[in-house]
């Protein structure tokens, strides 16, 4: 007689709804961060107003970058909870 450990659907079915959730919501304000910032710059070379430029950059680069990382690391983590068949993960069973 053998026992497998798995985790419980329910769970894991939960885990999958609230990381996907997550994962829209981290994509959603990336795009939006990343988005604002190409349109602030891009008035900012059509209007030659370098401080335009500089100053979205200055403002938006870095809190782009961590909504990037953060999007990042959800897509990561929601990787681990997606069921996949032993047959496509790329091992040859060497």
């Amino acid at each position: 007689m053998s026992t497998t450990h798995t985790t419980p659907v329910g769970v894991r079915d939960r885990a999958r709804s609230v990381v996907r959730t997550l994962f829209l919501a981290a994509m959603a304000v990336f795009v939006l961060i990343g988005a604002t910032l190409v349109v602030i710059q891009a008035l900012g070379v059509v209007l030659m107003r370098p401080a335009l430029v500089s100053g979205a950059s200055d403002a938006l680069l870095v809190p782009a970058i961590g909504a990037a990382v953060v999007f990042g690391l959800i897509a990561f983590a929601g990787g681990y909870l997606e069921d996949r068949d032993p047959a496509e993960d790329g091992s040859t069973g060497d």
